[in-house]
């Protein structure tokens, strides 16, 4: 393996609601994130999903300051889902 084959991945783990969870994969996957693992929460209306994404991303900075307000945004949502119950 040379040097020019190596790819640095960042991870990231994030417990989400079972219900958004097909919205939160879309959103992930528009932030270069790749689910490496969905793992349902025992007793728990959540799922952990496990991401990677290839740490020399272009505009990683922006990159990240969209993808927290999207989790903002979501977070709002699943709020306000769970007020409807």
């Amino acid at each position: 393996m040379t040097d020019n084959d190596f790819i640095a991945y960042e991870y990231l783990e994030q417990r989400i609601p079972k219900a958004m969870q097909n919205a939160y994969l879309d959103g992930y996957a528009n932030f270069g994130w790749t689910i490496t693992d969905r793992t349902p929460d025992i007793g728990k209306n959540t799922v952990t999903l496990k991401l990677k994404r290839d740490r020399s991303i272009p505009e990683k900075a922006a990159l990240n300051r969209l993808q927290k307000q999207f989790e903002q945004e979501m977070a709002a949502a699943a709020a306000m889902e769970s007020s409807k119950t």
